[in-house]
């Protein structure tokens, strides 16, 4: 298996720091991007499928929960100005990788695509997906013809066997963020003060109590187990204790945590660091906070086997999105999706984020190999079991 973790390693190599963790602002926006050149000329495989494409315009549905309006409008535009091509994105309801993937197996079942494109999801949310048969191989030729990098996002993806034909996940998927989940809290009634130098054990305590919000799924706890100093006793204690404190379970993933959170229902949750820097960036009284163990996931974007309207759109927005979309997002003040891929990381404010805030490899909680993978959802459902039996029982348990 090649191995995944070559770019975080040598991106975070250049992100040591001894600074502690603390507040973290939101990035400065910085211009839009620049409009291509007229008259814009394309390699062979990737104009003819182009010409495929450009019969009608067209609608490109997926997962849009995670975006913020602007960005939305401002994809559109841009991808209209570079391929003369007038898209409108369509939001498929449901969180990206866990929802909207059962939905676009049953939608297959009948002959009928669902979305045109499907993102957020590590190995043990697709390659499920791979070994039913229900994704497509991108025409990668093509489409490396324009961004060359894809070839690069495709072997930091983690690997994992079984697909039809001897094929594996990568022949299907490509790195799409390197995602770290941050402490998200609520300014108004959070002082900086507050939470520095935060730790997992401090959520437990009275200070704390009925204050945090959390993903109802677990988001974030699933990797902590792959951190020396978390084996899974300590994470079925700590959310059981956790639950005990009052913790307040949200639908909707890190999207779900940030409303409840801005909304005041908690004070203070977790989800990932790009998509909190999109809601600060749009004003929202929100500040992040790295804690002393990091979660930490490589996240990919796949093609569905039967796409929602024009085929060749849909695999040209794909990569497009996960390429040029991503730097327009930083643009616009996002913090990046691959801070830790060094030929990326300067496009990607949060990988100085990173650095001042004191992240480095050995805090990471990350799964590296497939049978890390294979471990994913038992600790998923180890986290949900332990918040919701301190919740009914209101008693904490020996912690480690």
């Amino acid at each position: 298996m090649t191995s995944w973790l070559f770019a975080a390693v040598i991106g975070l190599a250049s992100l040591v720091a001894c600074a502690p963790a603390g507040q973290v602002s939101a990035p400065v926006p910085t211009t839009q991007a620049a409009k291509p050149a007229a008259g814009a000329k394309f390699g062979p495989k990737f104009q003819a499928l182009l010409d495929k494409a450009r019969p009608a315009d067209g609608h490109i549905r997926a997962g849009l929960s995670a975006y913020t309006p602007e960005y939305i409008r401002a994809m559109e535009k841009q991808f209209g100005e570079e391929f003369g091509i007038t898209i409108t994105l369509e939001n498929e309801p449901g969180h990206a990788s866990r929802e909207i993937p059962p939905k676009m197996i049953q939608a297959q079942k009948v002959g009928k695509g669902l979305v045109d494109y499907i993102d957020g999801g590590n190995p043990s949310n697709f390659a499920p997906l791979m070994q039913q048969d229900a994704l497509q191989i991108p025409p990668w030729d093509a489409l490396q013809e324009q961004w060359p990098q894809i070839a690069d996002l495709r072997k930091l993806y983690p690997d994992v066997p079984g697909g039809p034909n001897g094929t594996s996940l990568q022949d299907y998927c490509m790195l799409a963020s390197q995602t770290t989940w941050t402490l998200i809290y609520n300014t108004r009634n959070v002082a900086a003060a507050d939470v520095q130098g935060i730790t997992w054990d401090d959520l437990l305590t009275t200070k704390w109590k009925g204050r945090v919000a959390w993903d109802a799924q677990a988001l974030g706890f699933k990797e902590l187990p792959f951190h020396k100093d978390w084996p899974i006793t300590r994470l079925k204690a700590f959310t059981t204790n956790l639950g005990a404190n009052k913790v307040k379970l949200i639908d909707g993933g890190t999207n779900g945590v940030i409303q409840a959170v801005i909304q005041g229902e908690g004070d203070i949750g977790m989800g990932t660091a790009d998509t909190a820097l999109d809601q600060m960036n749009a004003g929202a009284p929100l500040a992040i906070v790295w804690p002393d163990v990091i979660p930490f996931n490589s996240l990919g974007t796949c093609l569905p086997k039967i796409t929602a309207d024009n085929e060749a759109l849909a695999q040209i927005f794909f990569a497009w999105r996960n390429v040029e979309g991503e730097w327009l997002r930083a643009q616009m003040g996002s913090g990046g999706a691959r801070p830790f891929y060094a030929p990326e990381a300067d496009r990607f404010p949060l990988a100085k984020i990173a650095k001042e805030a004191g992240v480095t490899e050995d805090r990471l909680a990350q799964p590296k190999t497939p049978a890390d993978f294979d471990k994913v959802e038992e600790n998923r459902k180890v986290a949900i079991d332990g918040m919701k039996a301190g919740l009914r029982s209101g008693q904490s348990v020996p912690y480690p």
